[in-house]
Protein backbone atom coordinates (compact mmCIF):
# COMPACT_ATOMS: atom_id res chain seq x y z
CA UNK A 1 0.00 0.00 0.00
CA UNK A 2 1.42 3.48 -0.85
CA UNK A 3 2.52 5.62 2.08
CA UNK A 4 1.07 9.04 2.92
CA UNK A 5 3.74 11.00 1.06
CA UNK A 6 3.14 9.12 -2.19
CA UNK A 7 -0.62 9.56 -1.84
CA UNK A 8 -0.28 13.28 -1.32
CA UNK A 9 1.89 13.68 -4.39
CA UNK A 10 -0.76 11.90 -6.45
CA UNK A 11 -3.47 14.21 -5.14
CA UNK A 12 -1.48 17.33 -5.97
CA UNK A 13 -0.60 16.02 -9.42
CA UNK A 14 -4.25 15.23 -10.11
CA UNK A 15 -5.13 18.91 -9.74
CA UNK A 16 -7.79 18.39 -7.09
CA UNK A 17 -7.64 22.05 -6.08
CA UNK A 18 -8.30 23.55 -9.52
CA UNK A 19 -9.92 26.99 -9.40
CA UNK A 20 -13.31 28.17 -10.59
CA UNK A 21 -13.93 30.81 -13.26
CA UNK A 22 -15.18 34.10 -11.85
CA UNK A 23 -18.07 34.67 -14.28
CA UNK A 24 -21.73 34.57 -13.25
CA UNK A 25 -23.05 31.04 -13.82
CA UNK A 26 -26.10 30.35 -16.01
CA UNK A 27 -29.10 30.27 -13.66
CA UNK A 28 -31.77 27.57 -14.08
CA UNK A 29 -35.00 29.13 -15.32
CA UNK A 30 -36.95 28.89 -12.09
CA UNK A 31 -34.21 30.54 -10.01
CA UNK A 32 -33.16 34.19 -9.82
CA UNK A 33 -29.55 34.69 -8.71
CA UNK A 34 -29.02 37.31 -6.00
CA UNK A 35 -25.39 37.18 -4.91
CA UNK A 36 -22.40 34.87 -4.65
CA UNK A 37 -22.05 33.35 -1.18
CA UNK A 38 -18.65 31.80 -1.74
CA UNK A 39 -16.23 30.05 -4.06
CA UNK A 40 -13.98 27.06 -3.61
CA UNK A 41 -11.88 24.59 -5.53
CA UNK A 42 -14.92 22.59 -6.62
CA UNK A 43 -17.51 25.25 -7.36
CA UNK A 44 -19.41 28.34 -6.31
CA UNK A 45 -22.52 28.83 -4.17
CA UNK A 46 -25.04 31.57 -4.96
CA UNK A 47 -28.02 32.83 -3.01
CA UNK A 48 -31.07 32.62 -5.26
CA UNK A 49 -34.85 32.94 -5.13
CA UNK A 50 -37.04 30.06 -6.23
CA UNK A 51 -39.67 31.81 -8.35
CA UNK A 52 -42.09 28.87 -8.20
CA UNK A 53 -42.10 28.39 -4.43
CA UNK A 54 -41.15 31.92 -3.34
CA UNK A 55 -38.29 30.87 -1.10
CA UNK A 56 -34.57 31.50 -0.94
CA UNK A 57 -32.23 28.66 -1.77
CA UNK A 58 -28.51 28.12 -2.06
CA UNK A 59 -27.52 27.20 -5.61
CA UNK A 60 -24.27 25.28 -5.86
CA UNK A 61 -22.56 25.19 -9.27
CA UNK A 62 -19.79 22.84 -10.30
CA UNK A 63 -16.62 24.54 -11.52
CA UNK A 64 -15.34 22.59 -14.53
CA UNK A 65 -16.87 19.34 -15.68
CA UNK A 66 -14.27 16.66 -15.02
CA UNK A 67 -16.01 13.26 -14.75
CA UNK A 68 -14.79 12.52 -11.22
CA UNK A 69 -15.84 15.92 -9.93
CA UNK A 70 -19.24 15.64 -11.62
CA UNK A 71 -19.85 12.26 -10.00
CA UNK A 72 -18.89 13.66 -6.60
CA UNK A 73 -21.18 16.64 -7.17
CA UNK A 74 -24.29 14.60 -7.91
CA UNK A 75 -23.50 12.06 -5.18
CA UNK A 76 -23.82 14.95 -2.75
CA UNK A 77 -27.37 15.55 -3.96
CA UNK A 78 -28.34 11.88 -3.85
CA UNK A 79 -26.94 11.30 -0.36
CA UNK A 80 -28.52 14.43 1.11
CA UNK A 81 -31.88 13.51 -0.43
CA UNK A 82 -31.66 10.07 1.17
CA UNK A 83 -30.81 11.60 4.54
CA UNK A 84 -33.86 13.84 4.85
CA UNK A 85 -33.32 14.77 8.50
CA UNK A 86 -32.85 17.80 10.78
CA UNK A 87 -29.21 18.80 11.07
CA UNK A 88 -28.40 17.87 7.47
CA UNK A 89 -28.70 20.47 4.71
CA UNK A 90 -31.66 19.51 2.52
CA UNK A 91 -31.41 19.20 -1.27
CA UNK A 92 -34.42 20.34 -3.29
CA UNK A 93 -33.33 19.99 -6.91
CA UNK A 94 -30.38 19.04 -9.11
CA UNK A 95 -29.59 19.17 -12.81
CA UNK A 96 -27.73 21.20 -15.43
CA UNK A 97 -28.16 24.75 -16.68
CA UNK A 98 -26.25 25.92 -19.73
CA UNK A 99 -24.12 22.79 -19.45
CA UNK A 100 -23.16 23.59 -15.84
CA UNK A 101 -24.28 21.11 -13.14
CA UNK A 102 -26.13 22.65 -10.19
CA UNK A 103 -27.74 21.64 -6.90
CA UNK A 104 -30.49 23.67 -5.23
CA UNK A 105 -30.40 23.26 -1.47
CA UNK A 106 -31.57 24.68 1.81
CA UNK A 107 -30.20 28.15 2.50
CA UNK A 108 -28.65 28.40 5.96
CA UNK A 109 -28.14 32.06 6.76
CA UNK A 110 -25.60 32.12 9.59
CA UNK A 111 -22.33 31.31 7.83
CA UNK A 112 -20.17 28.31 8.64
CA UNK A 113 -18.49 26.97 11.76
CA UNK A 114 -15.05 28.01 10.48
CA UNK A 115 -15.80 31.73 10.76
CA UNK A 116 -18.15 31.59 13.76
CA UNK A 117 -16.91 33.35 16.90
CA UNK A 118 -18.21 31.07 19.66
CA UNK A 119 -17.31 30.51 23.28
CA UNK A 120 -16.50 27.05 24.59
CA UNK A 121 -20.07 26.04 25.61
CA UNK A 122 -21.46 27.14 22.23
CA UNK A 123 -18.67 25.29 20.41
CA UNK A 124 -19.47 22.12 22.34
CA UNK A 125 -23.17 22.58 21.55
CA UNK A 126 -22.41 22.73 17.82
CA UNK A 127 -20.29 19.57 18.09
CA UNK A 128 -23.16 17.78 19.83
CA UNK A 129 -25.61 18.77 17.10
CA UNK A 130 -23.19 17.58 14.41
CA UNK A 131 -22.73 14.29 16.25
CA UNK A 132 -26.51 13.83 16.35
CA UNK A 133 -26.85 14.58 12.61
CA UNK A 134 -24.01 12.21 11.73
CA UNK A 135 -25.52 9.55 13.93
CA UNK A 136 -28.57 9.67 11.65
CA UNK A 137 -26.35 9.44 8.56
CA UNK A 138 -24.46 6.48 9.99
CA UNK A 139 -27.68 4.61 10.76
CA UNK A 140 -28.53 5.10 7.08
CA UNK A 141 -25.15 3.60 6.17
CA UNK A 142 -23.43 6.82 5.08
CA UNK A 143 -20.02 7.98 6.36
CA UNK A 144 -19.30 11.62 5.50
CA UNK A 145 -15.46 11.47 5.19
CA UNK A 146 -14.94 15.25 5.06
CA UNK A 147 -16.16 16.71 8.33
CA UNK A 148 -14.49 20.10 8.83
CA UNK A 149 -15.57 23.55 10.06
CA UNK A 150 -16.39 24.72 6.53
CA UNK A 151 -18.83 21.83 6.05
CA UNK A 152 -20.85 22.74 9.14
CA UNK A 153 -23.30 25.58 8.53
CA UNK A 154 -24.99 27.60 11.28
CA UNK A 155 -28.29 29.43 11.17
CA UNK A 156 -29.12 32.64 13.03
CA UNK A 157 -29.92 30.67 16.20
CA UNK A 158 -26.66 28.70 16.05
CA UNK A 159 -28.31 25.48 14.95
CA UNK A 160 -25.82 23.34 13.06
CA UNK A 161 -26.33 21.69 9.66
CA UNK A 162 -23.93 19.25 8.01
CA UNK A 163 -23.34 19.72 4.29
CA UNK A 164 -21.22 18.38 1.39
CA UNK A 165 -21.57 14.60 1.19
CA UNK A 166 -19.66 14.54 -2.10
CA UNK A 167 -17.00 12.04 -1.03
CA UNK A 168 -19.17 10.10 1.42
CA UNK A 169 -18.83 6.33 1.71
CA UNK A 170 -22.05 4.34 1.29
CA UNK A 171 -21.66 1.39 3.65
CA UNK A 172 -24.78 -0.23 2.16
CA UNK A 173 -23.57 0.17 -1.42
CA UNK A 174 -26.90 1.47 -2.68
CA UNK A 175 -25.32 4.44 -4.47
CA UNK A 176 -21.93 2.85 -5.06
CA UNK A 177 -19.73 2.37 -2.02
CA UNK A 178 -17.36 5.27 -2.75
CA UNK A 179 -15.96 7.26 -5.63
CA UNK A 180 -12.36 6.73 -4.48
CA UNK A 181 -10.29 3.64 -5.15
CA UNK A 182 -7.85 1.91 -2.82
CA UNK A 183 -4.78 4.12 -2.37
CA UNK A 184 -6.50 7.32 -3.52
CA UNK A 185 -6.48 10.37 -1.27
CA UNK A 186 -9.67 12.40 -0.83
CA UNK A 187 -10.66 14.75 1.96
CA UNK A 188 -8.99 17.43 4.10
CA UNK A 189 -5.48 16.26 5.06
CA UNK A 190 -5.07 18.00 8.45
CA UNK A 191 -8.43 16.70 9.74
CA UNK A 192 -8.68 13.22 8.23
CA UNK A 193 -8.11 10.03 10.24
CA UNK A 194 -5.01 7.91 9.61
CA UNK A 195 -6.94 5.20 7.73
CA UNK A 196 -8.17 7.83 5.28
CA UNK A 197 -4.71 9.40 5.00
CA UNK A 198 -3.39 5.96 4.01
CA UNK A 199 -6.03 5.67 1.30
CA UNK A 200 -7.38 2.54 3.00
CA UNK A 201 -10.96 2.77 1.69
CA UNK A 202 -12.14 -0.45 3.31
CA UNK A 203 -11.08 0.75 6.78
CA UNK A 204 -13.39 3.78 6.62
CA UNK A 205 -16.38 3.51 8.95
CA UNK A 206 -18.35 5.56 11.49
CA UNK A 207 -15.27 5.96 13.66
CA UNK A 208 -13.56 7.82 10.82
CA UNK A 209 -16.14 10.59 11.17
CA UNK A 210 -15.66 10.46 14.95
CA UNK A 211 -11.99 11.27 14.39
CA UNK A 212 -12.77 14.12 11.97
CA UNK A 213 -15.32 15.66 14.35
CA UNK A 214 -12.72 15.52 17.13
CA UNK A 215 -10.17 17.19 14.85
CA UNK A 216 -12.74 19.84 13.93
CA UNK A 217 -13.46 20.50 17.60
CA UNK A 218 -9.69 20.67 18.25
CA UNK A 219 -9.35 23.32 15.53
CA UNK A 220 -12.18 25.48 16.88
CA UNK A 221 -11.06 25.24 20.51
CA UNK A 222 -7.39 26.00 19.85
CA UNK A 223 -7.56 28.19 16.75
CA UNK A 224 -5.08 25.96 14.91
CA UNK A 225 -4.92 22.70 12.98
CA UNK A 226 -4.05 19.59 15.00
CA UNK A 227 -1.24 18.86 12.52
CA UNK A 228 0.87 21.29 10.52
CA UNK A 229 3.56 21.01 7.89
CA UNK A 230 5.27 22.88 5.10
CA UNK A 231 3.22 20.96 2.53
CA UNK A 232 0.47 18.35 2.20
CA UNK A 233 2.99 15.51 2.28
CA UNK A 234 4.35 16.61 5.65
CA UNK A 235 0.85 17.07 7.08
CA UNK A 236 -0.16 13.55 6.06
CA UNK A 237 3.02 12.13 7.54
CA UNK A 238 2.13 13.80 10.84
CA UNK A 239 -1.44 12.48 10.70
CA UNK A 240 -0.10 8.97 10.27
CA UNK A 241 2.74 9.02 12.79
CA UNK A 242 2.47 11.92 15.28
CA UNK A 243 0.17 12.58 18.22
CA UNK A 244 -1.64 15.93 18.25
CA UNK A 245 -0.37 18.43 20.85
CA UNK A 246 -2.60 18.62 23.92
CA UNK A 247 -5.30 21.23 23.22
CA UNK A 248 -4.77 22.93 26.58
CA UNK A 249 -1.21 23.73 25.52
CA UNK A 250 -2.72 26.19 23.04
CA UNK A 251 -5.78 27.22 25.08
CA UNK A 252 -5.56 26.65 28.86
CA UNK A 253 -9.24 27.64 29.21
CA UNK A 254 -10.28 24.29 27.71
CA UNK A 255 -11.58 22.09 30.55
CA UNK A 256 -9.65 18.87 31.02
CA UNK A 257 -12.71 16.70 30.43
CA UNK A 258 -13.24 18.35 27.06
CA UNK A 259 -9.59 17.93 26.16
CA UNK A 260 -9.89 14.24 26.98
CA UNK A 261 -12.99 13.94 24.76
CA UNK A 262 -11.20 15.54 21.81
CA UNK A 263 -8.13 13.36 22.17
CA UNK A 264 -10.19 10.19 22.49
CA UNK A 265 -11.95 11.05 19.23
CA UNK A 266 -8.55 11.47 17.58
CA UNK A 267 -6.90 8.20 18.58
CA UNK A 268 -4.83 6.66 15.81
CA UNK A 269 -6.44 3.25 16.23
CA UNK A 270 -10.16 3.16 15.42
CA UNK A 271 -10.73 0.75 18.29
CA UNK A 272 -9.54 3.38 20.80
CA UNK A 273 -12.02 6.07 19.70
CA UNK A 274 -15.66 6.46 20.68
CA UNK A 275 -17.49 3.61 18.99
CA UNK A 276 -20.28 5.75 17.56
CA UNK A 277 -21.61 9.26 17.17
CA UNK A 278 -24.27 8.37 19.75
CA UNK A 279 -21.46 8.03 22.29
CA UNK A 280 -19.95 11.35 21.22
CA UNK A 281 -23.33 13.06 21.49
CA UNK A 282 -23.85 11.65 25.01
CA UNK A 283 -20.35 12.74 26.06
CA UNK A 284 -20.87 16.29 24.83
CA UNK A 285 -24.36 16.45 26.39
CA UNK A 286 -22.77 15.99 29.81
CA UNK A 287 -20.68 19.11 29.20
CA UNK A 288 -23.40 21.74 28.82
CA UNK A 289 -21.96 23.79 31.67
CA UNK A 290 -18.38 23.04 30.72
CA UNK A 291 -17.46 26.66 30.11
CA UNK A 292 -18.04 27.36 33.79
CA UNK A 293 -16.37 24.20 35.08
CA UNK A 294 -13.23 24.38 37.17
CA UNK A 295 -10.12 23.49 35.21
Amino acid sequence: MPDGRDLARRAVQAGLLAGLPEERPPAPERYELERCLGRGGGGAVWLARDRDLGRRVALKFLGGFRPLEAERFFREARFAARLNAPGIVQVYDAGESGGVPFIAMQYVDGGNFAVADLDIPATVAVARQVAEALSHAHRAGIVHRDIKPENILLDGERRAYVTDFGIARDMKGELGATISAEGQLMGTPALMPPEQARGDVHAIDERSDVYALGATLYTKLTGRWPFKGDNVVDVLHAVLHDEPPFPRRHNPAIPRALEALVLRCMRKRREDRYRSMEEVARATSSMDQIGRAHV
